[in-house]
């Protein structure tokens, strides 16, 4: 009873904020002068002087003009702090982390990076609405082409037709582990008619998905626990972005052999990495 009466409270406490907040920006010259910047297609649109959760709400009042937007702030910390402000006005927040390391490199230690980065890029080209809060360093990192990120995106959905021999090929090349049974971020598992994938980015509930088939057609989507193979949920489609957003295949390695080549003097230099990446899809 007390836990009802407090969300009863907190949701009323919190529209009663927005209201007010609503009502201010309505009010506000300079709001009105942003969204008159925004209408003449003006861009990037410079704002100064809100902090903290006004400028969340700000940000929240603007995106019914912009859908999705790219916030780009100075330090990681800070982009931490926005996305959980905006967290009280909307539902689709992410966060474009920093990759931490080189593209190159091994995933296990940055696994949740980079499988986050592929995720929200991935979500970027597809939804209509989303705010992505990044920091500077993050934002001025490279990206991949949209057409190669779309390419090694995989949707299943129930009802339609799967090769699963076809995906898990494609599942590999995109830097899944094969595994008898999945247990760790990045790992699938084929058993018979049934397609296991515990995504590099599970999320903070830990969740990986089954795909359930008869012979050629995907006949059940559903979420499970890992540790103890237990269903949470079902869902009508599934969207796996690539493990990460640059996947090491035969053509980037070639495009990534003809740039070093006119960087350095000897293949002595950069022979080795290219060797790795070729055979294992990274190197140390």
């Amino acid at each position: 009873m007390s836990c009802a009466l407090f969300d009863y409270r907190y949701i009323f406490m919190k529209n009663l904020f927005i209201n007010t907040i609503n009502i201010s920006l309505s009010h506000s010259a300079s709001f009105k002068e942003v969204l008159k910047k925004y209408n003449g297609g003006e861009f990037p649109i410079h704002i100064t002087g809100p902090k903290g959760v006004y400028l969340a709400a700000l940000v929240a009042k603007l995106q019914d003009y912009t859908g999705t937007a790219l916030l780009i702030v100075p330090t990681d910390k800070e982009a931490e702090d926005l996305a959980c402000d905006l967290s009280l006005f909307l539902d689709e927040v992410e966060i474009l982390p920093w990759w931490g390391t080189m593209l190159y490199r091994g995933i296990s230690p940055q696994a949740m990076i980079f499988g986050k980065r592929a995720r929200v890029l991935s979500d970027i080209l597809t939804r209509k609405k989303t705010i992505v809060v990044a920091s500077l360093r993050a934002a001025l990192s490279r990206f991949p082409d949209p057409a190669f990120l779309k390419s090694k995106t995989i949707l299943f959905e129930t009802g339609h037709e799967i090769d699963p021999s076809v995906i898990a090929e494609k599942l590999a090349a995109s830097g899944y582990m094969k595994t008898p049974r999945v247990s760790l971020p990045g790992e699938f598992s084929l058993r018979g008619e049934v397609l296991d994938i515990y995504p590099a980015d599970p999320g903070d509930d830990k969740k990986a998905v089954r795909i359930v088939f008869d012979f050629d057609r995907i006949e059940e989507i559903r979420y499970f626990l890992p540790a103890n193979q237990t269903s949470v949920e079902k869902t009508d489609s599934y969207r796996l972005p690539p493990l990460k957003e640059v996947v090491w295949d035969e053509e980037r390695v070639k495009i990534l052999s003809e740039t070093l080549k006119e960087i350095f003097s000897s293949p002595d230099d950069y022979g080795e990495i290219l060797e790795e990446l070729t055979v294992k899809g990274e190197a140390r």
